[in-house]
């Protein structure tokens, strides 16, 4: 999500929210690839996603689709975003709150960093 959304990690609203770039890279159990999500919750496993101008491509589009369904099969609750969210943290913090709450049920399947 970029400098756009820089002020939501580690924000008093949402804590434990990292980019995933000053993380590890996401791996399965089995340790194969899965994303390096633009934001990362580990303690209550969501990952945030901004989609771009540069996603309008079928091509890449179809990758976002293939990612989201690999994270959410890792058992990881999927967030994204366009443009004019990032002008609202509340919305974006309120669509991170949701997916929070959804994933408390849902069984982690997700290498150790």
């Amino acid at each position: 999500m970029g400098r756009a959304n820089d002020h939501l990690t580690g924000s008093t609203r949402c804590p434990q929210v990292r980019r995933s770039r000053d993380s590890s890279t996401l791996l399965d159990l089995r340790g194969r690839f899965l994303a390096i999500p633009d934001l990362f919750d580990p303690v209550r496993g969501v990952v945030g996603e901004h989609a771009g101008a540069d996603h309008r491509d079928i091509d890449r589009h179809a990758r976002d689709i293939e990612r989201e369904a690999d994270l959410r099969n890792a058992g990881l609750e999927y967030v994204e975003t366009v443009g004019r969210d990032l002008r609202d943290e509340r919305r974006v913090v309120h669509r991170m709150e949701q997916a929070a709450a959804r994933a408390v049920h849902l069984e982690r399947g997700l290498a150790p960093p």
